[in-house]
């Protein structure tokens, strides 16, 4: 179910931004008119990637370093993979995360 999250005028260019959506903390993060939705959350410690250094599609995250594919999830450390989310922005400007039932992120 595609949730509406933002306008692409509140997004910073090659910066990360939390929203919390659903019991689920998203990192948004925007690449020119390409938004791209991730799980705020990095699977080794914890840390939040929205805070993380951003460059050509990967995030780093800014506890250890490991480093995220903002398209597909995957680490370029290990097996670990985040959760991506399907984004899609409307004319007037508005994005829109597509969330799964069920998954909850928020302790």
């Amino acid at each position: 179910m595609y949730v509406a999250v933002a306008k692409i005028g509140e997004l910073p260019d090659a910066e990360g931004k939390r929203f919390e959506i659903g019991g689920r903390s998203i990192a948004l993060f925007k690449d020119g008119d390409v938004v791209h939705a991730i799980r705020n959350r990095c699977p080794h410690e914890g840390a939040p990637l929205s805070e993380g250094f951003y460059d050509c599609g990967v995030v780093t995250c800014p506890l250890h370093a490991w480093e995220f594919d903002i398209v597909t999830g995957r680490s370029r450390n290990g097996p670990e993979k985040v959760s991506v989310y399907p984004v899609r922005i409307l004319p007037d400007g508005g994005i829109e995360v597509d969330l799964p039932d069920g998954e909850v992120d928020l302790p």
